[in-house]
């Protein structure tokens, strides 16, 4: 134990833990903690970095931690980074990143691979999840695995390999949602996608369009849903256009519903009631 003047008190027991204050603080832990951004703390753990950038950073414990930005926060956990961001936030978990001078005020709360690249994100957990650069500004991911968010204001609920695109422009995708499911997609403005798989809303132009669920259902015009069912379509350039259900039904008409059945296609305003291609359809007029 000891104190040299110069407001630096150290305590050093087999070399195992250190407290140092210079104002830095390194509390406990084991190897080499390394600590040279002023105002920044190390509580514990073992090799975890903090690096000059780091100004008024803490890293709880674990290790292999980085943290490089000012005002971040890493509480434990395996190989974390908080590069170049300020004012971020990793829990723990393995090998998550925040990174990118855009993505300040983020926060990944645990998981495993979890990236963001942009501000005011928030990951909860998962496996392989990313929040993009610049475009993907306050997006959610909460968990699932691989599921990829580029889009200002969006969410994704969880389930595998579901993506929210932004075009080159960065104005697309925003306010969209997908809940769940697996190899859903969309690309379009207040859009939404509660789960299935292999769904789309599948152009820009497809804003406050909707697909419930099912598999391989695809709403590219605007206002448009479908309920669910199986390889429904509602084509490019339709509005208000409507399936419920079924399978293989395509609407090519403005205004236009089918209610359900199989292998159904309307081309203009109609209403078609339940039934299948091989039955006399039963077609109202809108």
């Amino acid at each position: 134990y000891g104190f040299d003047g110069n407001t630096n008190i150290t305590m050093d027991d087999q070399g195992e833990n250190v407290v140092k204050i210079t104002p830095n603080v390194r509390i406990g832990g084991a190897g080499n903690i390394t600590n040279t951004a002023s105002n920044s703390s190390i509580l514990g753990g073992n090799n975890n970095f903090i690096l000059a950038s780091g100004l008024c950073s803490t890293i709880g414990g674990g290790t292999l931690n980085t943290g490089s930005s000012a005002c971040g926060f890493i509480g434990g956990g395996q190989n974390n980074q908080l590069l170049t961001t300020a004012y971020s936030f990793i829990g723990g978990g393995i090998s998550n990143c925040i990174s990118n001078a855009c993505s300040c005020t983020s926060a990944i709360v645990g998981g495993d691979c979890n990236r963001i690249t942009s501000k005011h994100a928030f990951i909860g957990g998962g496996e392989l999840n990313c929040i993009g650069f610049q475009q993907g500004g306050c997006g959610v991911i909460v968990g699932g695995k691989n599921n990829d968010l580029d889009s200002f204001f969006a969410f994704i609920g969880g389930g595998e390999d579901n993506c929210v695109l932004s075009n080159v422009m960065g104005n697309s995708g925003c306010h969209a949602t997908i809940v769940g499911g697996k190899d859903n997609c969309t690309e379009a403005n207040c859009s939404f996608i509660g789960g299935g798989g292999t769904n789309k809303v599948g152009s820009c132009s497809a804003i406050h369009s909707v697909v419930g669920g099912g598999s391989n259902n695809c709403v590219n015009g605007a206002c448009g849903f479908i309920g669910g069912g199986l390889q429904n379509t509602i084509c490019s350039g339709e509005s208000l256009a409507v399936i419920g259900g079924g399978s293989a039904n395509v609407v090519d008409g403005d205004c236009s519903a089918i209610v359900g059945g199989s292998l159904n296609k309307l081309t203009a305003n109609l209403w078609l009631f339940f039934t299948t291609a091989t039955l006399a359809p039963v077609v109202y007029p809108l």
